[in-house]
């Protein structure tokens, strides 16, 4: 129900609407306390607008309300599914109840309460810029660390749902959006939680009180991200770069791609392959460029002792092959479009000391 990009955004169905919110202390954060395979993901969090407020049921203070309903949901999902079968995850959620006037309190996430009825107008976090990008391919907002690293200024209407309650605490575990710029759920996401207000390939919208579902995919990808911090480990992390070249031959025009890339190999060899991309379009013989634009990508595959392989995909619509020598992999994907545009990629990446990366 959020999409974090530059400020916050929140669509259902058509209609975008845009929430101002004034600025928080820079240091509070998402935190995470590892014991062992034990890893508590505490989210802390000052309601202003919660004083004296109730649940939409009235038996509970609402800042109460929306800790259990968090907590419940996704600790459920957490004692059914391990990371990387070993890792047991816990959401441990503190709102402190403030008032209207309340300003902010380093360490602490803020949430602005809007009032019943406010619906998804009034949902939502800002926008923080995301420095390791992941999660499925397609996303409108990426998964990530940003809310593990900086302070998020969020809005929820006093009657939120549970759908609304479990999908807003998504993000700021780690997740982003599953679903596309268009508002359309991506491919196998169906009505897990961070859909949002998704619209499903059957033309039926994701509403409030559509009941969703927390999945392997999200506990993966959030401990995926715990992996980025250096939180926990699972593996092998490779890190490394992407660089690469479109040409139309003979029309001496160019299109230029460069990147970072990281893949994480699970103990059970699956890996992932995720990046961030500049595509930089040629300007004719000249050697100007035109418009850049900015990617980020996942590609699921797997590793053997001498390779690692991803198939094709919509973004890159050939298989991506690595050959691995020693600490090294490295490749290159050639593709033809159509009888004068080609486009060559080179992947190089390296790996590994006790799991970390290196270089």
């Amino acid at each position: 129900m959020t999409a974090v990009g530059a400020r916050i955004a929140v669509v259902a169905v058509a209609a975008a609407v845009v929430l101002v919110l004034p600025a928080a202390s820079a240091s509070a954060k998402t935190t995470v306390k590892v014991n062992g395979n034990d890893v508590v993901v505490k989210v802390s969090v000052d309601c202003v607008g919660c004083t004296g407020r109730k649940a939409p049921d009235g038996t509970t203070d609402l800042a109460k309300y929306w800790e259990k309903t968090a907590e419940d949901a996704w600790n459920a999902a957490f004692a059914k599914f391990s990371y990387c079968n070993k890792y047991k995850l816990e959401l441990d959620v503190d709102i402190k109840a403030r008032r209207d006037s309340f300003d902010a309190t380093e360490g602490r996430h803020r949430i602005l309460v809007g009032e019943p009825g406010s619906g998804l107008a009034q949902t939502g976090w800002d926008g923080l810029f995301e420095a390791t990008p992941g999660g499925d391919p397609g996303q409108r907002s990426p998964d990530g660390t940003r809310y593990f690293q900086n302070d998020g200024d969020g809005a929820m209407p006093a009657d939120a749902t549970p759908t609304v309650i479990i999908h807003e605490f998504g993000h700021v575990i780690g997740l982003g959006d599953d679903r596309d710029d268009a508002g359309n759920a991506l491919p196998t996401r169906g009505t897990t939680t961070m859909v949002g207000g998704a619209r499903l390939p059957d033309g039926t919208v994701i509403t409030p009180g559509t009941k969703l579902t927390i999945d392997k995919n999200l506990i993966d990808r959030i401990g995926d991200q715990l992996a980025n911090l250096d939180k926990i480990e699972c593996g092998e992390t490779w890190r490394g770069s992407i660089d690469g070249i479109g040409d139309n031959v003979g029309i001496c025009q160019s299109t230029d791609f460069s990147g970072d890339i990281l893949i994480r190999v699970r103990e059970d060899d699956t890996a992932v392959l995720s990046g961030h991309m500049t595509t930089a379009d040629g300007g004719g013989c000249s050697g100007g460029h035109g418009e850049r634009v900015e990617t980020d990508f996942r590609l699921d595959g797997t590793k053997t002792r001498r390779a690692f392989h991803f198939p094709e995909s919509s973004l890159f619509p050939w298989p991506v092959d690595l050959r691995i020598s020693g600490q090294r992999a490295s490749g290159t994907a050639v593709k033809m479009f159509g009888p004068i545009y080609l486009t060559t990629l080179d992947f190089d990446a390296r790996c590994c000391e006790d799991g970390r990366a290196v270089g």
